[in-house]
């Protein structure tokens, strides 16, 4: 709100726009970010492949649980 209608509401009701978060708790820009472009096929096939293979090799059982509901999910 602060950087895309600051202007307008000052012109509108004569109040600046100010954040209620302080400068240093606020979150930094990290840089440009690019296209984010998906995985191919094969690529989505061999990490779902591998990941099939390691569950019943995992340690720990709730983390076994999680794997296994996330790849039933997706």
């Amino acid at each position: 709100m602060e950087q895309r209608y600051a202007h307008e509401i000052s012109r509108q009701f004569g109040v600046a726009v100010e954040s209620p978060v302080d400068p240093f708790n606020r979150q930094a820009h990290r840089g440009g970010f690019g296209l984010r472009v998906a995985p191919s096929a094969r690529a989505t096939e061999e990490f779902f492949a591998a990941w099939r293979s390691d569950l019943p090799k995992v340690r720990k059982e709730a983390v076994a649980c999680r794997d296994y509901v996330m790849s039933k999910m997706i």
